[in-house]
């Protein structure tokens, strides 16, 4: 009786250790509760700086646009009007320089500015702008491919997404990894692949992946959605939303990246006929497909007013891109933006774009709207 007991306890702490599957998740029913037909964009040329029109932009936790450049390594702070307010690091060997001339992306935190470069080197600057430490992340990658390893993968630099919470750097990643890819080992990949690496600023290590596998869309249509095989995401007060670029839906995760719900609707005039794309030798199918059809790009969720925005790319046939409002899951909006849109963070009482850089003209502009 005891054996049979302690297999039945086995029995049940196994299942109770299986963790929910994206392709297990029901979208919640949808309300139609549509309150805005359209939005009012309006343009703002910022202050003219010198820059080369190639960074990494955003609104930072104090309220002011922020634009780097990947080139200076200069920090650009503007007025929510576009006025031009400071300059911060650049390149140099001083405590208030970057010495990273290749990042792959910057990110304000509640603590600071973190830089990564492409060679796994990261810097952490103080609210001050002193550099706080600077380190190289150990990279390791062993002869067997481990699905959960930070070293099976590399940054998505075709959809780029960073954030940064409670000292850990969240960044979007995807597996090249000889063995273990989209076309190599389909199946298992669709399975087991993981989306989202971590590192830990305190420690300077990197942490397992999170978020495993993919919705039940591309286990359905695996050639056809091929090329967009990335996610986009963005955090709420103690959860992950999680979008990939050919889903529909958007799903609400745990911090650690399980699923627990789902919500969404479908965009408005989006292309959607992918050619299919079966090996390696497609890749120029694959980057066709990036470059003219539908998918659904970046999500951001704005603390201030609970609105998460997702963005979405219609396709080359169309003259605007679309926006989706969402509020408590439930669709708020679903209207055309200017082509690239997408919501960067919130000023009040404006949502405020990217930096759209027009090298041709000399200037740099944001797009602000309000609701």
């Amino acid at each position: 009786m005891i054996a049979v007991l302690v297999l039945l306890m086995g029995i049940l702490s196994c299942r109770d250790a299986e963790k929910a599957k994206f392709t297990d998740i029901e979208p919640d029913s949808v309300c139609s509760e549509i309150r805005y037909d359209s939005i009012d964009v309006e343009t703002v040329v910022l202050d003219p700086v010198h820059c080369s029109y190639y960074g990494f932009s955003g609104v930072n936790p104090e309220g002011r646009i922020w634009y780097y450049d990947r080139y200076s390594g200069h920090v650009y702070e503007f007025d929510s009007e576009g006025k031009y307010l400071s300059r911060h690091l650049g390149i140099g060997r001083s405590n208030q320089e970057s010495v990273l001339r290749d990042c792959v992306d910057a990110v304000f935190s509640d603590h600071g500015f973190v830089l990564l470069s492409s060679g796994l080197d990261l810097e952490i600057f103080d609210p001050d702008w002193s550099l706080e430490k600077r380190f190289t992340l150990a990279y390791r990658p062993g002869s067997k491919c481990d699905p959960s390893s930070f070293e099976t993968y590399s940054f998505n630099l075709d959809n780029r997404v960073s954030r940064v919470r409670d000292g850990v750097f969240y960044i979007s990643m995807l597996s090249e990894y000889p063995g273990f890819s989209y076309f190599d080992t389909r199946k298992k990949f669709l399975d087991k692949d993981h989306h989202i690496g971590r590192i830990d600023l305190a420690e300077e290590k990197q942490l397992p992946m999170i978020v495993k596998g993919f919705p039940r869309i591309f286990h359905r249509e695996k050639e056809s959605c091929a090329s967009f095989s990335g996610v986009n995401f963005d955090m709420g007060e103690d959860c992950l939303y999680v979008g990939y670029e050919a889903d529909s839906l958007i799903y609400k995760c745990s911090m650690s990246g399980e699923p627990e719900s789902a919500f969404g609707i479908s965009g408005e005039n989006m292309d959607t006929d992918y050619e299919p794309v079966r090996n390696w030798n497609d890749m120029p199918v694959y980057r066709r497909n990036r470059e003219t059809k539908g998918w659904y790009g970046w999500i951001e969720y704005v603390d201030e007013t609970g609105f998460l925005f997702r963005s979405y790319c219609k396709g080359r046939h169309s003259a605007s891109d679309g926006l989706q409002i969402y509020k408590d899951g439930i669709p708020a909006a679903d209207v055309d933006v200017p082509k690239g849109f997408r919501v960067m963070g919130y000023i009040a009482p404006y949502y405020y774009s990217q930096v759209i850089e027009d090298a041709e003209n000399g200037r740099l502009e944001i797009m602000r709207f309000r609701l």
